[in-house]
């Protein structure tokens, strides 16, 4: 079975990554290096979360709030991107990363994921894909759904509490792997450093 790392990126394919590229107004490149980096962040802080047990079952049972995320990311993203390549009008409510997230998340899914270390895990993020914070965090908001839809699906298909943190660890563990860009192993290695210390 495939990684919770590799089944998150794998929703974020060439069109996506052009579309995101566009909205955060940077090469392709930057935004597929900052999607790798985004979704390793979020695994690591997803997994060093489940280190506490009432975390664990906390985040297990949320999980069930999230089955619609990944369905209606897939339906919204396609039309959007179907859109903008035909060049017509941007995604509702204005365009923008945050306009084709499913209206259940926002703020609160970071803050639940991240908790005070949020500030930390922009800022990281930012140096190491030479984004800024602003553009760090819009694409967080993107990705987190994306995270969380893929666990709850993972739930659906017989996934128990150990199988999410075993899953978790394991993904968590390969984004520090040597194949993985020694840049973002660095800003990874100091965030869960700054885990173990908060």
């Amino acid at each position: 079975m495939r990684s919770i790392l590799d089944m998150v990126t794998a929703h974020v394919d060439s069109h996506v990554l052009e579309y995101i590229g566009r909205q955060l107004e940077c090469h392709r490149r930057t935004a597929a290096s900052a999607v790798r980096s985004a979704v390793a962040t979020l695994i690591a802080s997803l997994a060093s979360n489940t280190d506490d047990p009432s975390e664990a079952t906390a985040l297990f049972h949320a999980l069930d709030d999230h089955k619609g995320d990944l369905d209606t990311l897939e339906s919204t993203v396609g039309d959007p991107l179907a859109s903008m390549m035909a060049g017509h009008a941007p995604p509702r409510n204005g365009g923008g990363l945050n306009s084709l997230l499913p209206a259940a998340t926002g703020e609160a899914l970071l803050t639940r994921i991240f908790g005070r270390r949020e500030p930390d895990a922009e800022s990281g993020i930012a140096r190491a894909t030479s984004l800024t914070e602003q553009q760090v965090r819009q694409l967080l908001l993107f990705l987190a759904p994306v995270v969380m839809g893929v666990l709850s699906r993972r739930k659906d298909q017989g996934m128990d509490e150990a199988g999410l943190k075993r899953d978790l660890a394991a993904s968590a563990s390969e984004s520090l792997q040597p194949h993985q860009p020694s840049e973002l192993a660095e800003i990874l290695g100091a965030f869960f450093q700054r885990v173990r210390l908060a």
